[in-house]
């Protein structure tokens, strides 16, 4: 009896000694800032923006590259590209360009209208350029093939 109290004892005064530990105040720990706030002034970083008529209308108007993204929760290619598209929207030299997601299943006419077939697809143009020169690419999923094909569109103006 005696044994199991004198454990009991140890392992309450361990645990509440962990506890206590918890509720120290956590050391300072000084870490490098990351590349992309380290001296860099407020500049503006793309973001995706979820479609709508609205948004899409005003994207086309300003003039400045579009990439519309046509993808679907239950697509597994889509499900690989979303590490690429974050890694891309967040580089300064895409900050001009229009990243914009559209859901596969529940916008059909805006497909139809892009000439879209497939889930996983993205269409790059300019905000105002005629149909004809859309480039479009489905199932991409290397980060590189993917910037590539948007720093040609870049260059092209």
């Amino acid at each position: 009896m005696k044994t199991r109290s004198i454990w009991t004892l140890a392992l309450v005064t361990v645990f509440f000694g962990s506890l206590q530990a918890c509720e120290t105040k956590p050391k300072t720990v000084k870490t490098e800032e990351s590349a992309l706030t380290k001296n860099a002034p407020s500049e503006k970083l793309a973001a995706i923006q979820t479609y709508t008529p609205a948004i899409l209308k005003a994207a086309r108007e300003s003039g400045q590259l579009i990439v519309l993204h046509f993808n679907a929760p239950w697509c597994t290619y889509c499900r690989k590209q979303k590490s690429a598209w974050d890694n891309i929207v967040i580089d300064k030299k895409f900050s001009d360009v229009n990243f914009i997601q559209a859901d596969h299943d529940t916008n059909k006419a805006l497909e139809e209208e892009y000439g879209v077939t497939t889930q996983s697809t993205f269409v790059v143009f300019r905000g105002k350029d005629d149909p004809s020169k859309y480039r479009k690419a489905s199932f991409i999923t290397d980060e590189k093939e993917i910037r590539g094909i948007i720093e040609l569109a870049i260059e092209r103006k």
